[in-house]
């Protein structure tokens, strides 16, 4: 905990010296779905408008949990580490946070964070459905997931509705989000129950041009009459086994990676 904090206070000490055209270049995306890459069938240009100007909130509000140092651990496995506190938006439950080291570059981390959001079910067990169902911009999407059934089956499946947004500060590429309603993806009361997610946080930050410290902050409310110490439970051994999962992930990227170097090598001619 004291070496991941110890870490972001150096890249926010550098905060000020921030590219101011990067920023720039970002926040025009507050206002106007950007034509490339946009995937907006079914909102209407006021209602892209309308989900665009929560952008800098939602930012705000996962850069201040990404620096809250109110977390108690829950469960410390390898590299893997939970920590949780007292929601801040419900009456009971928990916020999570995993903070686990991986061996990637921070950038290629956030590929598979933002880029591939929609192949994560492939390698997170607890994931059924993971659907980029808008793109507002570059910088903002509307995702839907599920998950699968948790606690032996005491937890039936979820689905979330979640605006994610993403922005580069003091070094540290970071995504937010937060539940919303749209018409674009109605609730399926048979299949799954609703959740709600509120805002939340998922940052990649450098620990050398090789590795970085993934940090992954969730607030969910599943619905449901489901006793507390039940979901509290589940949840820190879901987001313990998601620490894994990625681990496993960032293991198999680099392998690839390193063997398609090594081709890339073998196939050049020798002078």
């Amino acid at each position: 905990m004291t070496r991941l904090f110890s870490s972001l206070t150096h890249y926010l000490r550098d905060g000020d010296q921030e590219d101011e055209n990067n920023r720039r270049r970002r926040g025009s995306s507050s206002g106007i779905a950007a034509k490339d890459g946009t995937k907006t069938k079914g909102l209407s240009e006021e209602e892209v408008s309308q989900l665009l100007a929560q952008r800098p909130a939602l930012l705000e509000a996962a850069w201040n949990l990404l620096q809250d140092k109110d977390w108690q651990p829950a469960v410390e496995k390898g590299s893997v580490r939970v920590l949780s506190q007292k929601s801040r938006h419900r009456t009971s439950g928990k916020a999570w946070r995993l903070e686990t080291l991986v061996n990637l570059s921070a950038d290629r981390m956030f590929e598979e964070v933002w880029d591939r959001v929609d192949q994560q079910p492939s390698w997170n067990p607890n994931l059924i459905l993971s659907e980029v169902v808008a793109r507002l911009s570059p910088d903002a999407t509307i995702l839907h997931n599920a998950t699968a059934d948790t606690a032996g089956g005491l937890i039936k499946a979820r689905d979330f509705v979640t605006l994610c947004v993403r922005d580069r500060r003091s070094g540290v590429q970071f995504t937010g989000g937060a539940a919303i309603e749209t018409a674009l993806v109605p609730p399926e009361t048979k299949r799954f129950v609703r959740g709600e997610n509120f805002p939340g946080c998922i940052a990649c930050l450098p620990v050398t041009s090789y590795s970085c410290t993934l940090v992954w902050i969730m607030d969910s409310d599943i619905k449901g009459w489901i006793p507390t110490g039940i979901i509290d439970s589940a949840m820190a051994n879901v987001i313990a086994q998601l620490g894994q999962s990625i681990q496993q992930l960032a293991s198999k990227i680099l392998v690839k990676e390193k063997r398609t170097i090594s081709i890339a090598d073998d196939d050049k001619p020798s002078s």
